[in-house]
């Protein structure tokens, strides 16, 4: 936690390649509070809140 300077609920989030703080909260406000929830969100929504090269990549970490 002391190394990424977030708060312990962000955690599992910024283990994720391409995430870091900033997108983690934003992740985290709006819904996506852990890999099961992240898993669930469509591709096209998951896009607009990343942008689509990062949300592809995201995808592609969860579900492998």
């Amino acid at each position: 936690r002391m190394g990424y300077g977030i708060r312990e609920e962000l955690l599992t989030l910024v283990k994720l390649k391409g995430v870091g703080r900033a997108r983690a909260r934003l992740l985290y406000n709006s819904s996506i509070k852990d890999i099961g929830d992240l898993k669930k969100v469509p591709l096209d929504s998951l896009a607009k809140l990343v942008g689509p090269q990062v949300a592809n990549s995201l995808m592609e970490q969860v579900t492998a």
